[in-house]
């Protein structure tokens, strides 16, 4: 399909009446294209469709600073294999990183 044909699909959709197709489609794709261009101009926490936040947005939650070990970027594979430790696994490495690990000290005291 062309992407021509699934935007008059679109449109063909949107319509309200069907005795007169054409104008209702007109119609359509104009209010479609004015509310797309005032949209610009809103303030920024006016939500738009150019502007959304994304799903489950936890902003206010986010935490700033984060200890240096879950900056660890590695590259995405999609041959990887998660791999799911044990509680004990958990436990030794949770117990190695708050022992060993100096960013975590002023937090211990």
């Amino acid at each position: 399909m062309y992407p021509f044909e699934g935007y008059m699909f679109v449109l063909k959709n949107m319509i309200h009446n069907k005795a007169r197709p054409e104008g209702s489609i007109c119609e359509t794709y104009l209010i479609d294209e004015v509310s797309t261009f005032c949209s610009h101009y809103f303030e920024p926490n006016v939500p738009t469709k150019h502007n959304k936040a994304p799903h489950n947005n936890d902003e206010d939650s986010e935490v700033e600073e984060r200890l240096s070990i879950f900056k660890q970027e590695r590259p995405f594979s999609l041959n990887d294999n998660p791999y799911y430790c044990t509680d004990e696994e958990y436990n030794a490495a949770h117990l190695y990183i708050l022992l060993n690990y100096p960013e975590v000290g002023p937090y211990i005291e």
